[in-house]
């Protein structure tokens, strides 16, 4: 009888993830060139100048995300990651970028607060050291 080997699940959820990032780009670009391109003919709409700084938040905040994602899966291969592991790189990816933690669940940067308190500190230290704000842990 031959044993069937389970394929890891990681390889799995990189594939699904890498097009998920691959159909976020795509749709935030195309709407940044429509927004640019309405606003260089003269016929920008109400919201586009706030909706054009929310395109580029949204693309900032996904590339430091897909960064996170890379890095966790080759962290992964090092030892086995939890969800605070997780939790952590991408407030790091985030910082990297001076970007605000909101895309990170509040439940998980609680948690990060309570059991990973020096790892923790460390990011928002680096997050005050490089001149950001302090709402950028809300």
């Amino acid at each position: 009888m031959t044993e069937l080997v389970e394929e890891p699940r990681t390889e799995v959820v990189e594939l699904s993830t890498g097009c998920l990032f691959a159909a976020g780009f795509d749709s935030i670009e195309r709407e940044l060139v429509a927004i640019r391109r309405r606003l260089a003919r003269n016929r920008a709409r109400p919201d586009d100048a706030d909706d054009l700084r929310a395109c580029e938040l949204a693309r900032a905040e996904l590339r430091a995300g897909y960064r996170a994602a890379l890095r966790v899966r080759l962290e992964s291969f090092e030892r086995p990651l939890d969800s605070l592991d997780v939790a952590l790189i991408q407030a790091e990816e985030l910082v990297a970028d001076r970007l605000p933690l909101r895309t990170i669940p509040v439940e998980m940067r609680d948690a990060l607060r309570e059991r990973r308190e020096a790892d923790y500190a460390v990011v928002l230290y680096t997050l005050a050291g490089s001149g950001g704000d302090s709402s950028a842990t809300d």
